[in-house]
């Protein structure tokens, strides 16, 4: 078993298995791969080769299919999250290779069966407008198994409505845009404090003091002037109950 990568506790492995020729025309490879997650997201680039992805052993969480586990063939990509780890069986398909005086006609077969599969994954890749193919978006998320683009605003909702009237430090409002983020899809802090400048310089968010970090200074919904008047108004009447 070689090992290819350690990282944060997540171990990635790999081991060649059997090797065997498919009436000649092709041969199917079959390698191994363990990939854990410790609670995050965590992927591994496929083979160009790729045909199939299989769990032939869970190793810990609890492994379902387009929930905590996936792959996706158009990307090269096998994943895991929310603390599934398991033993992958990967299934690559290549061309034989042919020695001696075989018969032409074998070739012609495997040509022919070569030009209907790829007009065959054409078609089915034409019915996927969402295909990583057509999205290419700056930022990537996972959705039903599969890894699609989007822009690189599709969090900034999140925040708008983290923020409120009233002032709150910058790091609160992350925090709580964070917190309303799916777990396979969970961008880092410095991803939503730098979306969150953006918000500030386009004028749809206030800044007080020098916001240049998580703990520094801090933020509000931009008001209009009838509900900054409003605000005013309230605030006076009410000094003037006291």
């Amino acid at each position: 078993m070689n090992r290819l990568c350690m990282k944060g506790g997540i171990l990635l492995t790999a081991v060649s298995l059997a090797v065997s020729p498919l009436k000649g025309l092709t041969q199917e490879t079959a390698m191994e791969v363990e990939l854990l997650s410790n609670g995050g997201s965590n992927s591994y680039r496929l083979p160009d080769d790729v045909s199939q992805v299989e769990l032939a052993q869970q190793l810990r969480g609890g492994c379902r299919f387009g929930k905590s586990w996936g792959y996706d063939l158009s990307a090269k990509d096998l994943w895991v999250s929310s603390g599934c780890g398991g033993r992958f069986r990967v299934t690559r398909t290549a061309q034989a290779t042919s020695h001696g005086g075989g018969s032409n006609a074998g070739f012609a077969i495997a040509a022919v069966a070569a030009v209907a599969g790829l007009a065959l994954l054409a078609n089915h890749n034409s019915n996927r407008p969402n295909d990583i193919r057509d999205s290419c978006g700056p930022v990537r998320r996972l959705e039903q198994g599969r890894v699609l683009g989007t822009t690189i605003d599709c969090y900034d909702s999140l925040l708008m409505e983290a923020c409120t009237v009233q002032w709150q430090a910058v790091g609160h409002v992350v925090g709580a845009a964070m917190a309303h983020c799916d777990a396979p899809n969970l961008p880092g802090d410095g991803f939503f404090f730098d979306r969150l400048g953006c918000l500030v310089d386009t004028g749809r968010i206030e800044e007080r003091g020098q916001c240049s970090s998580l703990r520094a200074g801090s933020v509000r919904a931009r008001q209009s002037s009838s509900s900054f008047i409003g605000a005013v108004k309230q605030d006076m009447s009410g000094r003037g109950a006291d």
